[in-house]
């Protein structure tokens, strides 16, 4: 029996939080029907955790670790949930992931740090910040004509060194900018006494 072979792989991971992400399986569902009207052999795989199964992508409730590495080296195109640990094992992998951070007005997460994170990172040039399906489109649509070729999957960034670096000089500056705010949070308690 012969495999399906696919002209485009998309990964979406929705995280393991406890809050459904139903918006970013219905993005899905929308990429694959889209794939299906333009008669591209897409194949949309959500791991959709605590939200709604897909009705048209494929997809599985969690994945292992090791299964997470693997789909992602599969995927042409990674879409993620802003979650910092998923966005950097996706930039590891040297793909540019497109990053729809949890919202907490819709009952997606309990505060704003997954929006906060990936405006940094997309403000750092490491990410692209979509929406919806069309958003997916349109950076897929002006990758291709800016760039044909294509490594691996929708890579817009340099080489995996270059991007670790600058990924670790965002660390560094966010742990410096945690240590003075935690310095001086000190030094103000200590003056009330």
């Amino acid at each position: 029996m012969k495999t399906q072979e696919w002209n485009q792989r998309i990964l979406a991971l929705v995280g393991t939080d406890h809050h459904p992400f139903n918006r970013m399986v219905e993005l899905l569902d929308a990429l694959q029907q889209m794939g299906e009207q333009s008669g591209a052999r897409t194949h949309c795989l959500v791991q959709y955790g605590t939200s709604q199964p897909p009705k048209y992508a494929s997809g599985v409730e969690y994945l292992a670790k090791s299964d997470v590495q693997a789909q992602i080296d599969l995927a042409d195109l990674v879409i993620c949930h802003g979650g910092p640990s998923t966005i950097v094992e996706i930039l590891r992998s040297g793909k540019r992931p497109l990053v729809m951070p949890r919202d907490p007005r819709q009952g997606e997460h309990v505060d704003e740090h997954q929006q906060r994170f990936a405006r940094y990172m997309e403000k750092n040039g490491l990410v692209d910040l979509i929406e919806t399906a069309q958003d997916v489109q349109i950076i897929l649509e002006n990758s291709m004509s800016v760039s044909p070729v294509r490594s691996g999957g929708y890579v817009a960034l340099p080489s995996p060194d270059v991007s670790a670096l600058r990924l670790s000089a965002i660390v560094d500056s966010l742990i410096a900018d945690r240590k003075s705010r935690s310095s001086w949070m000190r030094g103000s308690s200590r003056s009330k006494m």
